[in-house]
């Protein structure tokens, strides 16, 4: 919660010192959605799941949740064949490392290379 306050913080203070700059949607923005969506998907969601289901039914299950849902409004084919392995890659490092935080890295590295390309 601490570093969501203080991501938020420094959006706003760029956003009215600096303007809304390359710095801000690479770094702060897509930071905020990958720690968000992280913390959603692979440590809530993922989490009950493997409460209910086996290990590999529950990382499918929330990689399917996380490109059909989370990205419902994206065009079907990029989530079926970018963000369904992207989850089920990031449910798999998620349940080894037993840690949403290399998670989050890739996530706001996949972001990042999305926005540059």
């Amino acid at each position: 919660m601490l570093i969501s306050f203080a991501i938020l913080l420094a959006s706003i203070l760029c956003i009215f010192h600096i303007g809304q700059t390359l710095f801000y949607i690479l770094v702060l923005h897509n930071f905020a959605v990958g720690l968000s969506e992280e913390i959603l998907v692979r440590g809530v969601i993922l989490k009950e799941l493997k409460k209910i289901f086996n290990v590999y039914y529950s990382i499918v299950i929330d990689a399917l949740i996380f490109a059909f849902v989370f990205h419902a409004n994206d065009n079907i084919e990029i989530n079926l064949f970018i963000r369904f392995p992207l989850g089920l890659i990031l449910g798999l490092i998620a349940t080894r490392a037993k840690s949403i935080h290399p998670c989050v890295l890739l996530h706001w590295s996949y972001n990042i290379a999305v926005v540059l390309i």
